[in-house]
């Protein structure tokens, strides 16, 4: 029997690994899961051999051709909503593209659910292409209840588009196991700049203190931070950093800070089931947390 052991880099698909455990009875030992899988974007991501001359293909992000009835056969016998959601969309105009995407990653995440320790947090990192159908898809198997943010992250950088707005956005959509979770408020604040700390500064303002100890409370707040909204313009895409590895997809190791920090504490265990570069397992080791990865071989 496969068994997931902590500080554990593991090679293979990860519906494997997850129908083992589930099939052994193995559930709820896990305190976050972040996946960044693939997009259903259509497009071959490479990987740049060292000096840039040539790339070999890293994955190719297209599932027009994936077979995926095997899988839905499968949800129809373990969650019967997601099944109808998933059944529903094939009676519609899109595009068999999407709904081989959807049951592939709904039969995965519906298992790394099972896994989620009841006070356990889940974030799906996409991209506006079908963050919509994934969110209604994370709703079928977390529950509406559940759904706490869909967070904006947004960068900038070079466009050469002419006819639309340039796409310099994902999204993350985070989900909680229950109502009872782990937020860690006081790990993700930011400084409040000069015009919005003034603007909160006014809810606490108290016409029964005095002037100097106003103004002791404003320091104070203003000092402390606010924490930071559902969209994030303060983590900057990889470029030429030490960071980059050549992964096509690589995450900044800021923005997994910012979701570990905010979604576990120390000594917990992290998971990412989609590891790609490691950026995710890398920054959980420097946070003191436990971690498992897994990614195809």
């Amino acid at each position: 029997m496969f068994e997931l052991q902590n500080k554990s880099l593991n090679l293979a698909d990860c519906l494997d690994i997850l129908v083992e455990l589930y099939r052994s009875g193995k559930r709820e030992f896990i305190d976050l899961i972040y996946i960044d899988p693939p997009f259903n974007s259509n497009r071959i991501y490479n990987v740049p051999f060292e000096g840039g001359e040539l790339s070999e293909k890293a994955f190719v992000d297209t599932w027009s051709r994936v077979a995926y009835h095997d899988q839905l056969d499968m949800i129809s016998k373990i969650s019967p909503v997601l099944y109808k959601f998933l059944i529903s969309l094939e009676q519609t105009n899109i595009p068999k593209s999407y709904i081989t995407y959807l049951t592939v990653m709904g039969i995965r995440v519906f298992f790394m659910r099972e896994l989620l320790k009841p006070t356990g947090s889940f974030y799906y990192h996409c991209d506006p292409t079908a963050s919509h159908y994934v969110k209604m898809m994370l709703d079928m198997i977390f529950g509406m209840d559940n759904f706490r943010n869909e967070i904006v992250w947004c960068y900038t950088g070079a466009s050469a588009t002419k006819s639309r707005f340039p796409e310099k956005h994902d999204i993350i959509l985070f989900y909680t196991k229950t109502n009872k979770y782990s937020f860690n408020s006081d790990d993700v604040r930011i400084p409040y700049t000069p015009t919005g700390g003034g603007f909160q500064y006014k809810k606490w303002k108290d016409n029964n203190t005095t002037e100097e100890e106003q103004k002791k409370k404003k320091e104070y707040f203003m000092e402390k931070g606010k924490i930071v909204e559902d969209y994030w313009t303060d983590i900057y895409i990889l470029k030429r950093t030490n960071e980059k590895l050549g992964y096509p997809t690589q995450k900044p190791e800021k923005l997994l800070e910012r979701i570990i920090l905010a979604s576990s504490n120390p000594g917990d265990l992290v998971a990412d089931f989609y590891l790609g570069g490691g950026t995710t397992i890398a920054v959980a080791e420097k946070l003191d947390r436990q971690w498992i990865g897994v990614d195809i071989n």
